[in-house]
């Protein structure tokens, strides 16, 4: 039933007028009301006049606007069917049913009066295939690139992880979190998964030893090494084993996945190639000289950093060829953005200090820092479009030139930065000691 009124004004005019009538009535003795004496009787004609001018008031008000409003009363029916007013985030691509439903969009959307809060309330379906890399890919640049994130209005959940520190960078798959914890000093730690929007968990594996790197994820498998020198392959909806294979020595890098295999190195200098969906070796590179690094993909080839060495394998693939050295400074794994390989090498012992290079995919140096960075890089660095960022123990985000090597600008936090940079929008997202987190604008710091 559709009752036309001109403007809301007409609408409230209409009422108050009745109603001042109905209370003029009952005041005067006209309309009969038995509770109501002499002295309730004046108050009420009383009301019932301010009711009326108010009316009036309403009516003047209305005879200026020429609008008009519709109030429909609605009575429920089942089905109702919901309009959507629009797109109002990224779109989401799922995969089709067979008999597509229609969506009827309106052509005037309403007008939104506040700044809308973007909440993540559903992730985009993933093919299982799909592969998830600590780094976000292959290259292991950390720059996720215009994505959409929400705004940051306080702590949305919390969830135990037991008495083990999480030192390794999560991956998000099809709404999940999975990550590993561990300490240093312990013989233990677990892995788990938990739901991205309310901290549920999911399952949790328990380790023997502590997995201290980030994951990877393809075919619905989650693959990790820990400090105990296992490589899993799990079930990444259960949790379960799917296989096993024992490395050796500790890891404290993160598996890559390409061209159909699995990489992952270990402490005493050993890169193993296995199949992913049988952990059946493929093959090894040993005596790397030092601990292996997370391996990167550069115009498909594979680099990998041990100890003091970058190496790339050959195409035929069986054998690594020495490129680069940094004699007595330790690499941390390389990143690798428009042709060009990103490294920081720290010096060992107490007084540490670092550098940053920019190699040819061949090796050869296009640039080095002309200046040491101060203390201990302990984290992967990331690579913007024009910045290099590198975070070390001593509290401090630097921001480098990428084309250049000369500094951009550096920032300086309250504790020890032990987490590397992500960066979404332009924007270096990190962690530091105690209990901080920080967004920072990389053209200005």
């Amino acid at each position: 039933m559709n009752i036309p009124f001109n403007s809301m004004y007409g609408f409230l005019s209409t009422t108050a007028i009745v109603l001042g009538i109905f209370l003029v009535l009952a005041g005067t003795g006209i309309v009969h009301w038995e509770s109501l004496t002499v002295e309730r009787g004046r108050r009420t004609l009383g009301v019932g006049v301010l009711f009326i001018i108010l009316g009036i008031i309403f009516m003047r008000v209305d005879s200026r606007s020429g609008s008009t409003v519709q109030v429909t009363v609605v009575t429920p029916q089942a089905p109702i069917t919901t309009q959507t007013y629009g797109i109002t985030s990224a779109p989401i691509t799922t995969e089709p049913s067979e008999t597509p439903t229609e969506i009827q969009t309106s052509p005037t959307p309403p007008e939104i009066t506040s700044t809308p809060t973007i909440a993540f309330t559903s992730t985009p379906s993933i093919n299982e295939q799909t592969l998830v890399l600590d780094g976000g890919n292959l290259q292991r640049t950390s720059d996720y690139g215009a994505g959409l994130t929400p705004k940051l209005k306080g702590e949305r959940w919390r969830s135990a992880v037991d008495n083990f520190a999480v030192h390794s960078n999560p991956i998000f798959v099809n709404g999940t979190l999975y990550f590993g914890t561990g300490n240093y000093q312990s013989e233990a730690g677990a892995f788990y998964a938990i739901e991205a929007l309310t901290g549920h968990r999911l399952w949790k594996k328990s380790l023997d030893r502590g997995a201290m790197d980030g994951a990877a994820y393809f075919n619905n498998k989650v693959f990790f090494g820990d400090t105990g020198g296992i490589i899993y392959a799990l079930d990444a909806e259960t949790g379960e084993d799917i296989w096993r294979f024992p490395a050796g020595g500790s890891i404290y890098s993160s598996p890559t996945i390409y061209d159909g295999l699995l990489f992952l190195g270990n402490t005493n200098g050993n890169l193993f190639v296995l199949d992913p969906e049988s952990g059946v070796i493929d093959k090894t590179y040993q005596e790397l000289g030092g601990t292996v690094r997370s391996l990167v993909v550069a115009d498909n080839t594979l680099y990998a950093a041990a100890g003091s060495n970058l190496y790339k394998i050959n195409e035929e693939g069986n054998q690594l060829d020495l490129i680069f050295s940094a004699e007595e400074y330790l690499l941390r794994p390389p990143v690798f953005r428009d042709s060009v390989l990103y490294i920081v090498v720290t010096l060992p012992g107490e007084e540490n200090h670092s550098l940053v290079y920019a190699l040819e995919t061949d090796g050869d140096e296009i640039w080095e820092t002309p200046y040491d960075i101060s203390g201990k890089v302990d984290t992967d660095h990331a690579v913007s479009e024009n910045a290099v960022l590198v975070s070390t123990t001593d509290g401090i985000l630097y921001a480098i030139n990428r084309f250049s090597g000369q500094e951009l600008w550096q920032f300086e936090t309250s504790g020890e930065i032990r987490s590397s940079p992500t960066i979404v929008n332009n924007i270096a997202y990190f962690g530091s000691w105690p209990n901080r987190i920080y967004g920072l604008d990389i053209e200005t710091g």
